[in-house]
């Protein structure tokens, strides 16, 4: 026999995952992924098993209680959260004009000579 190799290996698990993966994750350009058509179908034959079925039906229940409890929250708390920002923002425009505007003919204060001396002797 020229060197054929008789014995043939089994592909472990390793092997059929990566020679199918490159098929579930295809371009959408030759339409859509296997997982996009085969994943409801996926879907449906776990809701045939009993325990399965309980599980996905407790964590949808679960998903859909979390969102709407987050929707909730953030509906509630956006007019507060608006008022504070708005409320911040006036304030710091406030204080910006004040810092800028100075009365008509008022000079820089400076301090005397004798609160100058009061300063030094206190400390």
């Amino acid at each position: 026999m020229s060197g054929i190799n008789t014995t043939s290996r089994q592909p472990t698990r390793r092997d059929i995952i990566e020679s199918v993966e490159p098929l579930a994750v295809a371009p959408a350009f030759f339409g859509p992924p296997v997982v996009f058509l085969l994943g409801p179908w996926l879907l449906l034959v776990l809701l045939i098993i009993p325990p399965a079925a309980v599980l996905i039906t407790l964590v949808l229940v679960f998903a859909v209680v979390a969102v709407a409890l987050v929707a909730l929250v953030a509906l509630l708390a956006s007019p507060y959260l608006l008022v504070r920002y708005l409320r911040a923002r006036h304030s710091s425009s406030r204080r910006r004009v004040a810092l800028l505007r100075r009365p008509v003919g008022a000079a820089p204060r400076v301090a005397s000579s004798v609160s100058r001396q009061r300063v030094a002797a206190s400390s």
